[in-house]
C-alpha cells in the first residue's frame, strides 16, 4: 500500500487560488483532512464549478502514473469511500457499533447539511466587514492626503 501511495498524482481542486491558504468548506477541510491523516502527498489547484462532475467544490483527480488520464472524483463522502475502497485510507468507522456508526452519520449530516450555511454566513459577515473598513481606511487616507496637500513633510538632518 505504502507503494501505490507514493505513485500516485493527486490534485486537489478547492475553489480558491491561493494554494497555501486555509478555505472555509467544510468539504474541502474534511478532504484535505482525510488526505493528510492518511499521509497521502497532494496538491491543489483552484479547480472551477463549470469542470467540477457534479459542479460542485471540492473534486479530485487521480492518476496511477504521469501518462495515464486521472481519474475524477467529486462529492467529500463519495471521495472518501473510493479512498477507503481502494486501501488508500482508513476507515475510521470500522470499529464502531451500528449505533455509533448511525451517530457519525447523523453527526456529519448536522455538520454538513445543517452547520454549512451558518458558517457561509459568518465567513461572508466577516468578510464583508473586513472590505467595508479596509475600503473606508484607504478612502479616509486617500482624502487626507488630498486635502492636505500644502502641508510638506519635513525631516530634520
Amino acid at each position: 500500500m505504502a507503494s501505490l501511495k507514493s505513485q500516485l498524482n493527486i490534485t486537489l481542486y478547492r475553489g480558491f487560488l491561493d494554494s497555501g491558504a486555509y478555505v472555509w468548506s467544510p468539504f474541502v477541510t474534511k478532504l484535505e483532512a482525510r488526505l493528510r491523516f492518511a499521509g497521502l502527498a497532494y496538491k491543489t489547484e483552484p479547480g472551477s464549478l463549470q469542470k467540477a462532475p457534479r459542479g460542485k467544490i471540492p473534486y479530485i483527480a487521480i492518476s496511477k502514473a504521469s501518462s495515464e488520464p486521472p481519474t475524477i472524483l467529486a462529492d467529500t463522502t463519495l471521495i472518501c469511500e473510493s479512498l477507503i475502497e481502494n486501501g488508500l485510507v482508513d476507515d475510521l468507522n470500522a470499529d464502531l457499533s451500528l449505533v455509533g456508526k448511525a451517530q457519525d452519520l447523523a453527526f456529519r449530516a448536522l455538520l454538513e447539511d445543517k452547520l454549512y450555511f451558518y458558517q457561509v454566513c459568518a465567513f461572508s459577515t466577516i468578510y464583508s466587514t473586513y472590505l467595508y473598513h479596509s475600503l473606508n481606511f484607504h478612502d479616509h487616507v486617500h482624502q487626507l492626503s488630498q486635502s492636505h496637500t500644502h502641508l510638506k513633510c519635513q525631516v530634520p538632518l
